[in-house]
């Protein structure tokens, strides 16, 4: 017999204290696509508030140069306001509007430049095998008459209670008729 020790596989490598072993490989890290835009950083004014509050003052204004000169007594001041309305909210309106349209312009010049970086994160990939429902090709369970009932839990459970029919398993059959 050979009582010399066997020799070693330079092949195979055994772990070192240095080297500790992980029993599971490394986590897979999402990939990240990262775009950098140069951006323009100014106020605007929001049109809407502008369009109704010019409006708004338009009505008032027209109330009150209808209530500081004097109506006629045939017409009445309700129907010389609402005519003058319809003067006064759309002039209010347009001077609302052109308001907001200056301010845009003079915010415009005071705005600012900067570099936005827009981050895309792409989703980590499923490990696993994903079934379509009703595909027999690829549900194990499809083909498989022994295969658990994946509906079962929706079917209600026997009564188990102690003196039930289905405690003692046992079957009665209904009273005999003479």
């Amino acid at each position: 017999m050979n009582t010399e020790p066997a020799a070693q596989d330079p092949t195979v490598a055994e772990p070192t204290a240095a080297e500790p072993v992980d029993p599971e490989p490394a986590a897979a890290v999402p990939a990240e696509t990262t775009v950098e835009t140069a951006v323009s950083i100014r106020r605007v004014p929001k049109y809407p508030r502008f369009i109704i509050l010019g409006g708004g003052l338009g009505a008032i204004v027209t109330f009150i140069l209808t209530a500081s000169f004097p109506s006629d007594p045939t017409i009445g001041f309700g129907a010389l306001f609402g005519y003058f309305l319809i003067f006064g909210v759309p002039v209010g309106i347009v001077l609302g509007g052109l308001l907001a349209i200056g301010l845009d312009l003079a915010w415009r010049r005071r705005a600012r430049e900067a570099v936005a970086a827009h981050t895309t994160v792409d989703a980590l990939p499923y490990e696993g095998e994903l079934l379509d429902d009703g595909d027999a090709a690829t549900d194990p369970g499809a083909t498989d008459p022994n295969a658990a009932d994946p509906n079962a839990a929706d079917a209600p459970e026997p009564d188990t209670a102690a003196g039930s029919p289905a405690a003692d398993n046992t079957v009665t059959s209904p009273p005999a008729v003479s």
